[in-house]
């Protein structure tokens, strides 16, 4: 149920539970001492006699009047009266008088006893079932026989017949690695069918039985009346067989519950050939919990519960025989699931999991991955295409049978299937015959009220799920039609229809399926939706001269088009499908969404040890409740029955998934998606923030500074500028392509003469011209881009390779480069300038550009000059930085420009410290690693312990990194601690460094705009994607508005909903056990609650605090703590244990009060029969605990509705707020103030206000000896008073204690730390440091003779810490 709706629902059933149509008048005739004397003056309790003469004299009618059947006196007596005499022997009723309550049980004691006698002499002759009879002989054989036969049906079909080969391994990817997986083959056979027809039938006809019994219940007790077919005479006889059917039914039930399904355990396993099911069985290492476990207790509990698991579990399999090929549970540590063997029409057999086509191999007797592969080489992809004509229908068939549609078969989301397998998990069955148990006794209406509150718990999670799916599957499902060739022809197909190898001609809009481009004049792309790249980016046909290499759509990212991205433009495109369905890189995503595993938190670990001592818990409280209640234990299994029900509280699981889905709302109104809420949760604990460079710290794109030519070769590297890139012309007349290339080529002031989608011709400003023969896509690993043209005026073939300044180095001969070059490279990376180094290689005019290799041409170059970019940082990034090193979470940025450049806008975005000093890990020709500072000196690495008392900061390259981690994998986690930049690093650099920090136990977030930070958005724990593509796969939140701002408030709310699902757990702890003290002390006094008492205890105050309780906003900025996931923490564990102390020491108060009141002493309750409720909740003892632990009910959820560092204040939660005041204003009222809306409850009500009740429609008398409920009026204000203290005191417990403590420990925490660090000075080179960043913010003037050349072309010179190297006033354009 969708919040929303739910508030208005609670405010009608409020109104609706105190509508002023049950308010009537009604004098019962009664008495009432208004004095509250004793003893206490009262009307006698009812006489009934077996004949008139029987009654006492003073009960008997004058001589002028009739006794009539109701008691009373009068002349003519009304023919419709009844007698409210319970017993045939006994019938009469003798006239009420009014005396004192003492006098009356010593004076009219004998004839009471004399009616119990009577009635007890009755009850012995009514009929009782003995249950030897038939019907139950009958019962007893059908559910022995059937548990027999599910037992040996499971040995005969696991142990001792489990049919040879018929498990055989499979081939399946998780995470993208090979994991231990097994597939075994099962298929309908007449016994199982016909064992699993008996026990659905079996199952249903146990709650039938139930309901069946419950209404012979009421038909018993004559509220059911006109009904024919009453069964039984003995009300405790039919509740006697009620409860040993209900215990026969939960065991054997939840027995059941412990196979994969009920379907699947009455399967017969066979060989994968005549299989119709396959149970496909992943093994996978169970995950780590966020935090261990380091408390004795806590180890301790943890043993203790995972050997009664393990104990139960192996007796659970040793009766199903439920064992698989690890020796363990089915699924217990990774995923088991039983898959239906569908047929094809070509009669070929097949299975879909995890959105895979898996198809049997009649060779190897097992079903294999449908994978087909059209090649390995590009020129094999072309080739096997049939470009001319695409594949013949046959073809086509035949690859479709292997690899299925081209779709990722995820069935339409059915909330009422959603519904269906949630109510049938386990907790759900224990709830139903948890209802079961309200039935019978007078209270079907808390029947009704649980029902309704499980219900909305279900039906709430149901939603969010349903909610969920859906969105994922409007992400997977597609529509359209794609042209093909197929036979020779051109025709329209649905995308389902695409195979490998077909041949496609291209057109605008969305793409289906991975694609290789082999022909085409013009094709732009937009691949946000699927990358993060908000840049447009062209794709070109194959080069003949790569055919034989192999294909890898990384390394060929030009030529491919990925399923899932927009063609903006194209002409005369035709492109061969590579992967279809599950298998392209959007699949592959959706993949990952699909099988999205939450971080697992220690309250992961905590909630099954929860569980446990809940259940050993409510034994406890039941087994009390039998001692306590001194009637038959046919009333005091009922009773207990209500404690074990309350000890586990319906909307338990429910808190956290109501969190989650109101913090996902809450981003969406933020304009930040979300594909995966539980990855919310995720972000309360995040605690290092890892981000990308360009696009995200820094503004999308470059701006132009300046460009340097070498001397001697000016044109030259002009005519590089213009023609170096991968640019393409658009049908409108615009460049697109990579914006750096764009930058350089319009401010090269070249034209392009001659285009047919890329760039062929480009003319300069001096009018000399050149032809683009070949392009070298930008390769990571290489970190160049180079091209081949071909100058028009002398038919020169010239390559040009531009790429980072150490790429280039290598790349250039020796004696050709400039002998201060690396220095000068240092400089421009310090400045925090993108520098691109250009270097060029004359060809010999007749060598053939076409076959050319990239290997050929990257090699012996001569230097020619640089062009220089300044990154602008984002106007929001220091704050946003600034705001997360506040909230105690470390940052660090991977980029792959230099890790010079990245410690400059380090500095400027925050991430570097401004006044520390840095070294700089970078790794030597050999392979070696080494330290140098700032100006290139190496230097000796002090040790860690120096490096923290210094405060001195480390940066390193990816490669070098990459390097220390492999020799010395601790030695690196610990200099993780201290790195804060990491600079030249690949898209698998990214992944690497992410693993690494997740490996060392932190909560990693990842923030980039997609492109080559896919990977590594992916592996952090929480992925934030700057992309406005709503339907982005790359990561689980994305940022529409691509705002940096973004991760602040995805962690802004990971950490109120996190608290939120806290606050709401520890809500539900106290009100489960608030409820069952208060049921154990009812039992104690041989009392209960009363109709609309019991309605507001389990319905309307649980459901209203635990849906609003989470409602609570963020708070506006990051504290320096993080809340804790632990359900066994100190601060958990204080708040509940403390708040349910002080509960229980205000009601044991209370309770004290009341009893030491002397108008008390004679209106005790002093009644032991508890077979009917309707009698023994009208007393000051119950009325007492309602007022007190109700009004607990409403305190308890304010105390958790505190701010803390992680919400906004208390009353900003409006909802929740306008709740508690209401119930505060109602419990208030109707504990000072007796009146027809106290009487609603019970409370402060006499006769003449009595109301109807939830099960009556006319009004009820009071059923106690003194008829009313009304409290002195000092007593009340009293009572208020204990109230109100101990609302305040729970509020204090929670404020100051719980939060207060543990934000004082926090600080001392913190205190101690900065004062360790403030007691040592920085001893690493602090002055040489200060003399580095004076040199560069003052424009050292030897900066602009740096390679021996002088400015070519000059942009806009930056101002800040980071400003380029100084330019000569006079630069321009040189003709």
């Amino acid at each position: 149920m969708c919040l929303s709706t739910l508030k208005p629902s609670i405010g009608w059933m409020l109104i609706l539970l105190t509508a002023s149509r049950s308010v009537v008048n009604a004098d019962f005739g009664d008495a009432v001492d208004p004095t509250f004397n004793c003893p206490a003056f009262t009307t006698c309790k009812q006489v009934c006699v077996a004949k008139a003469q029987d009654c006492p004299d003073e009960m008997l009618c004058p001589a002028n009047q009739t006794l009539c059947k109701d008691g009373s006196c009068s002349s003519t007596c009304d023919a419709s009266l009844e007698s409210p005499c319970q017993y045939d022997c006994a019938p009469v009723a003798c006239h009420k008088v009014d005396s004192y309550y003492d006098s009356c049980l010593s004076t009219y004691g004998p004839w009471y006893n004399n009616e119990t006698t009577c009635g007890e002499t009755e009850e012995e002759l009514l009929h009782k079932y003995s249950m030897r009879e038939p019907v139950f002989v009958i019962l007893y054989v059908w559910i022995s026989l059937l548990t027999l036969c599910i037992v040996a049906w499971c040995a005969y079909n696991q142990r001792i017949a489990p049919v040879s080969g018929s498990v055989q391994p499979l081939n399946v990817q998780v995470d993208k690695e090979e994991a231990t997986s097994w597939q075994t083959g099962y298929r309908r056979h007449l016994i199982g069918s016909l064992l699993y027809g008996w026990t659905c039938l079996t199952l249903l006809g146990m709650h039938a039985l139930l309901g069946w019994l419950s209404v012979q219940y009421y038909i018993q007790q004559e509220l059911l009346t006109g009904v024919v077919g009453g069964k039984f005479e003995d009300e405790e006889n039919l509740l006697k067989i009620f409860e040993i059917l209900w215990m026969v039914f939960f065991v054997f039930s939840f027995a059941l519950k412990w196979p994969y399904s009920i379907k699947s355990l009455f399967l017969r396993r066979c060989e994968l050939h005549r299989a119709t099911h396959v149970a496909v069985c992943i093994h996978k290492a169970a995950a780590e919990s966020e935090e261990t476990f380091n408390s004795g207790y806590m180890s301790f509990l943890r043993l203790l519960f995972a050997n009664v698991r393990l104990t139960m579990g192996r007796i659970m399999s040793l009766i199903f025989s439920d064992v698989d090929d690890f020796g363990q549970k089915k699924g217990r540590n990774g995923t088991y699931r039983f898959c239906v063997i569908q047929t094809n029409s070509e009669g070929s057999r097949y299975f879909v999991f995890g959105f895979r086509h898996y198809n049997f191999d009649s060779d190897d007797g097992r079903f294999k991955p449908g994978v087909y592969s059209i090649g390995t080489t590009l020129s094999d992809i072309v080739t096997a295409g049939k470009v001319q004509g695409g594949l013949t229908n046959e073809e086509a068939d035949a690859r479709r049978q292997i690899v299925g549609p081209n779709a990722i078969e995820m069935d339409k989301p059915n909330l009422i299937k959603i519904i269906t397998k949630e109510f049938l998990k386990p907790f759900y069955t224990y709830q139903l015959f948890m209802v079961w148990t309200w039935v019978p006794l007078y209270y079907y209406y808390m029947a009704f009220t649980w029902t309704v509150v499980i219900t909305t718990g279900g039906l709430t999670v149901c939603y969010f799920q349903y909610r969920n799916e859906r969105k994922l599957y409007e992400i997977t499902n597609i529509t359209g039609e794609v042209c093909i060739r197929r036979d020779g022809q051109v025709i329209q197909v649905s995308p389902k229809e695409l195979v490998p190898g077909d041949v496609v001609e291209v057109t605008p809009g969305l793409t289906y399926c991975d694609m290789v481009v082999v022909a085409s004049s013009t094709i732009l792309m937009d691949e946000s939706a699927l990358t993060g790249e908000a840049t447009p980016m062209l794709k070109t046909p194959v080069d003949e001269a790569d055919g034989k290499n192999v294909y890898s759509a990384n390394q060929f990212k030009r030529h491919t088009i990925l399923a899932g991205t927009n063609v903006l433009e194209t002409e005369k495109t035709v492109a061969v499908v590579t992967q279809t369905a599950s298998y392209t890189a959007r699949g592959e995503l959706i993949r990952d969404i699909y099988s999205y595993k939450r971080h697992q938190f220690k309250f992961d670990v905590e909630v099954p040890i929860v569980i446990s001592i809940l259940c050993f818990y409510a034994i406890f409280g039941f087994a009390m409740v039998v001692f306590f209640i001194k009637d038959t234990i046919i009333y005091s299994w009922f009773y207990g029955m209500f404690v074990v029900a309350s000890a586990l509280p319906p909307l338990l699981p429910t808190v956290f998934t109501v969190s989650v889905g109101i913090s996902s709302d809450r981003l969406a109104g933020k304009r930040i998606s979300c594909t995966n809420a539980e990855a919310i949760l995720v972000c309360g604990k995040c605690d290092t923030a890892c981000f990308d460079k360009t696009g995200t710290l820094t503004k999308q794109g470059l701006e132009f500074v300046a460009a340097n030519a070498r001397s001697g070769v000016e044109s030259e590297f002009f005519l590089a500028m213009g023609s170096c890139h991968t640019l393409s012309m658009t049908k409108g007349g615009k460049l697109a392509g990579n914006p750096v290339d764009q930058v350089m080529f319009e401010k090269s002031g070249s034209i392009v003469t001659s285009s047919s989608g890329a760039v062929g011709k480009v003319t300069d400003c001096n009018g000399q011209s050149a032809t683009i023969v070949r392009h070298f896509d930008f390769d990571h690993h290489r970190m160049t881009q180079s091209v081949l043209v071909r100058k028009d005026s002398d038919n020169s073939l010239i390559a040009f390779v531009k790429g980072s300044g150490e790429s280039i180095k290598k790349l250039c001969m020796e004696d050709n480069l400039p002998f201060d070059f690396d220095e000068a490279l240092q400089h421009a990376a310090i400045a925090g300038l993108y520098q691109i180094s250009v270097a060029m290689k004359k060809l010999p005019a007749t060598i053939d550009a076409l076959t050319v290799t990239r290997d050929e041409i990257e090699n012996s170059l001569s230097f020619i000059g640089t062009v220089d970019f300044k990154n602008i940082i984002r106007p929001e990034t220091a704050g946003v930085i600034s705001h997360l090193h506040s909230g105690s979470v470390k940052t660090v940025m991977l980029t792959g420009d230099s890790v010079l450049t990245g410690i400059c806008i380090g500095r400027e975005a925050g991430i570097v410290g401004s006044d520390c000093g840095i070294l700089i890990g970078s790794c030597d020709e050999s392979g070696s690693l080494y330290w140098s500072n700032l100006r290139g000196e190496q230097c000796t690495r002090p040790p860690i312990e120096e490096l923290l008392q210094s405060g001195t900061e480390l940066a390193i390259s990816g490669q070098a990194f990459g390097i220390l981690r492999t020799a010395d994998p601790k030695e690196a986690a610990r200099l993780m601690d201290f790195i804060r930049v990491y600079g030249r690093c690949t898209p698998y650099d990214k992944v690497s460094i992410v693993s690494a920090y997740n490996e060392l136990g932190r909560v990693t977030l990842m923030c980039g705009d997609g492109g080559n930070d896919c990977g590594a958005l992916k592996t952090a724990h929480v992925g934030v994607a700057l992309s406005d593509a709503e339907a982005s796969t790359v990561a689980p939140f994305t940022s529409l508005d691509k705002a940096i701002t973004s991760v602040v408030d995805v962690l802004l709310e990971g950490r109120c909903s996190l608290t939120n699902s806290l606050a709401a757990y520890r809500y539900m702890m106290i009100y489960g056990n608030v409820e069952t003290i208060n049921q154990l002390i009812s039992a104690f006094f041989a009392t209960t609650f009363t109709e609309y008492c019991w309605v507001f205890f389990d319905g309307v105050w649980v459901i209203t605090m635990a849906f609003s309780l989470p409602l609570a906003r963020c708070a506006s900025k990051l504290s320096k703590t993080r809340p804790t996931a632990s359900l066994f923490g100190s601060a958990t564990m204080t708040s509940v244990l403390g708040v349910l102390g002080l509960n229980f020491l205000f009601l044991v108060g209370a309770l004290a009060y009341l009893f030491s009141q002397d108008w008390f002493q004679c209106r005790k309750w002093d009644g032991q029969d508890v077979s009917n409720v309707q009698v023994i909740g009208d007393n000051y003892e119950s009325e007492v605990i309602f007022l007190v632990t109700g009004y607990q009910y409403i305190s308890s959820a304010f105390a958790f509705n505190f701010g803390y560092e992680w919400r906004q204040h208390w009353f900003r939660n409006y909802v929740f707020m306008a709740f508690v005041t209401a119930f505060t204003v109602m419990q208030f009222y109707i504990t000072l103030v007796p009146g027809h809306f106290s009487c609603i409850w019970r409370v402060n009500c006499m006769n003449d206000w009595a109301v109807a009740a939830v099960t009556s429609i006319e009004p009820v008398p009071i059923q106690n000896s003194f008829n009313t409920t009304v409290m002195p009026a000092d007593f009340r204000r009293g009572l208020l008073g204990i109230m109100i203290a101990n609302a305040i005191a729970v509020s204090a417990w929670e404020y100051f204690i719980v939060n207060g403590a543990r934000r004082w420990f926090a600080a001392r925490r913190r205190s101690n730390t900065d004062n360790a660090a403030n007691d040592v000075s920085d001893v690493f080179c602090e002055e040489e440091l200060v003399n580095e960043v004076s040199a560069v913010n003052g424009k050292d003037e030897e900066a602009s003779t740096k390679l021996g050349m002088g400015p070519f072309l000059d942009g806009e010179v930056m101002e800040g810490p980071c400003d380029p190297l100084p330019l000569s006033e006079n630069s321009q354009l040189e003709q």
